[in-house]
């Protein structure tokens, strides 16, 4: 599936290069794929794609005027009428054919990206402030994985990116077979891989700070229930867990299991 992978780490540059192009080419399944790779040393952010060309978000990366604010977007947005247009009249240099709009949005607009419409992921730098922000669509539809390990922070559109460079993660989270057995799925933020996380939705995103690689996860939904100032129960997230919501029984969850699982495992990256 195209997508973002990457890592961001003070391992040394020859290291961190080899592990992102081996995480590009877990992304490459179809020839039409165009990919690509960029790298700021400095901060310690190296950051891959791959996507179908042609595509909205095909031609990564982009840069503002200075240079010193780089995104990486995979995916898709829907602007409202005539955004480009007026980012271009406010003196920014951009194309308003394509997504050279947001680099230029993130600079206007200080909730960036809760605002943003539209099936997407990407990761954005700041040089000039040392950080770096690992986001996703308001409803997680566009998936990202992560790893965090002592030396490095490691993400990807695939689970199978992470796997290609830490082998050992690939072993099965027990409570994550047991809820995908019993529910039809793993809940929360689990994957069936035990220390690899999906980014949660709702336009959650990590806040990295380069010098420590210290992760903050902030939440910009604009469903109260999803910020933790409602009860779940009021969520208006598509297929939203109910209150009391019951197990299903255990013949139909060993039917789904059967039909199920080997799909689940091999988009997983078995």
């Amino acid at each position: 599936m195209p997508g973002i992978v990457g890592l961001i780490t003070r391992m040394p540059r020859e290291e961190a290069e080899r592990e992102l192009l081996q995480m590009v080419e877990a992304l490459c399944h179809e020839n039409f794929y165009v990919r690509g790779m960029w790298a700021d040393e400095s901060m310690g952010v190296y950051v891959g794609w791959v996507e179908r060309k042609g595509s909205f978000s095909d031609g990564m990366p982009l840069r503002n005027e200075r240079g010193d604010v780089v995104l990486v977007f995979s995916g898709e947005e829907f602007p409202e009428p005539g955004a480009a247009q007026r980012l271009k009249e406010r003196g920014h240099n951009l194309d308003t054919r394509g997504p050279s709009y947001l680099v230029h949005l993130y600079e206007e607009d200080s909730s960036f990206p809760a605002g943003l419409n539209g099936r997407f992921h990407g990761l954005l730098t700041n040089r000039k402030e040392g950080t770096a922000v690992l986001f996703n669509d308001r409803y997680g539809m566009h998936r990202i994985y992560y790893h965090e390990s002592k030396n490095a922070l490691y993400f990807g559109a695939e689970a199978k990116a992470i796997l290609a460079v830490r082998p050992e993660l690939r072993r099965m989270n027990p409570g994550s077979l047991a809820e995908f057995v019993t529910y039809g799925s793993v809940l929360e933020n689990r994957t069936l891989f035990d220390g690899i996380s999906v980014l949660p939705s709702a336009s959650s995103r990590f806040h990295l700070a380069i010098d420590t690689l210290a992760v903050q996860l902030t939440n910009t939904s604009p469903c109260r229930a999803c910020r933790g100032l409602s009860p779940p129960s009021e969520c208006a997230r598509p297929r939203a867990p109910k209150k009391n919501a019951r197990p299903v029984d255990g013949h139909s969850a060993s039917l789904r299991w059967s039909v199920c699982v080997a799909l689940l495992l091999f988009n997983e990256g078995f």
